[in-house]
């Protein structure tokens, strides 16, 4: 079988599982990708641009190969449709008789803007393809697919997967709990949280020590808030993957409180490092790699107090964090790029996947 994958960018978080597909499938696999990663992150995965793909953007007959591939193919795998480059595959996949679509959660305000538009176009679209989305988030991809009128579509429970091998991580006696914060200082990850869970911090306990790495517009805002805290350490930005890594490994807990995070690369990161996960229930990567008591906890971000009584309880009885590290151990030993490799070419090859296996279960 021909299989062509059509990306917006060579996101890292999406072609760690799809480079690993390539070496595996026995299926041949053409990649096209629209645009440079410069578009979408700024000084990050500059590598992501060199790789052995089909770049629209760097010859436009890159993108007529691409194309012209896709006319001969029998399967395309996406990320995202709500865009005009996806409009223009579809017409051009004389052949498809498959689309997997990558998406996660979508916003509200997304839902409402693109809803007319594939009113409209939904009949062109599916006289000659059948659709299967690749859910980042679980359920609520579904049921804002079938919002737009996908009702019959297939659907799977996937994510995003970079490339991280695990750490594991032994416990023992801890005097200190070392929390770890990952993101842009931006209103929608939570910063105003950030703020008051450290202040909750100051006033209750002693023993505790936060990472703190970012960058964005809150920045002066966090530190107004946090000025000559000693058990706080800010690094505004840590673009070798080893030394994150490392910063991880030496972490108990990742802290992401988001409003919003569509899936949330960083919770991939900290769980190949076996942490505990604190995460807000709007984080969406915690619909699978985060089973509430088990490997961390989740809250509503809207109701503080959820969050406090999670983190008394680290406190309460740091041994629970024992259980947790070899919960998420266990939850990457599934959740990572090569099973989710393994899987994705077992569901085209209409193969089953293991029955405890959430990786790809059908929703």
């Amino acid at each position: 079988m021909k299989i062509c994958i059509l990306l917006p960018y060579a996101n890292p978080h999406t072609t760690g599982w799809i480079d690993e597909f390539v070496l595996y499938t026995h299926h041949e696999v053409v990649i096209g990708v629209v645009s440079s990663v410069k578009k979408y992150r700024t000084n990050h995965f500059e590598e992501a641009d060199n790789k052995n793909y089909l770049y629209f953007f760097k010859d436009e007959k890159n993108k007529k190969s691409f194309y012209a591939e896709l006319a001969n193919s029998e399967c395309l795998v996406t990320l995202g449709i709500f865009e005009s480059w996806f409009i223009k595959a579809v017409f051009h996949m004389a052949k498809v008789n498959r689309i997997y679509v990558l998406s996660e959660p979508l916003r509200p305000m997304h839902k409402k803007l693109f809803r007319k538009l594939y009113v409209s176009l939904l009949t062109v679209i599916k006289r000659s393809s059948s659709f299967a989305f690749l859910c980042m988030g679980g359920a609520i991809v579904k049921e804002q697919y079938s919002s737009f009128g996908f009702e019959k579509s297939d659907y799977y429970q996937f994510g995003h997967f970079p490339v991280l091998s695990l750490a594991k991580k032994v416990y023992f006696k801890f005097n200190t709990l070392k929390f770890i914060f990952v993101g842009k200082l931006i209103e929608r990850k939570g910063i105003d949280i950030l703020i008051l869970l450290i202040k909750y911090l100051q006033k209750k306990y002693a023993d505790w020590q936060f990472l703190i790495v970012g960058q964005g517009d809150l920045k002066n805002e966090l530190f107004k808030n946090v000025s000559g805290e000693k058990r706080i350490q800010y690094v505004e930005n840590i673009s070798d993957a080893t030394i994150m890594k490392d910063k991880f490994n030496e972490s108990h807990i990742l802290f992401l409180p988001s409003y919003f995070d569509g899936w949330g690369a960083v919770v991939n990161e900290a769980l190949s490092s076996c942490c505990s996960l604190l995460l807000s229930q709007n984080v969406y990567a915690g619909v699978p790699l985060l089973i509430n008591e088990q490997n961390g906890f989740s809250f509503n971000p809207y109701h503080l107090n959820e969050l406090y009584k999670c983190v008394d309880k680290y406190f309460n009885n740091p041994g629970i964090l024992a259980n947790h590290f070899l919960k998420s151990q266990e939850i990457f030993s599934e959740w990572n790029h090569q099973n989710a490799a393994y899987s994705f070419n077992n569901l085209i090859d209409g193969k089953s996947n293991p029955q405890n296996q959430s990786l790809l279960k059908q929703l």
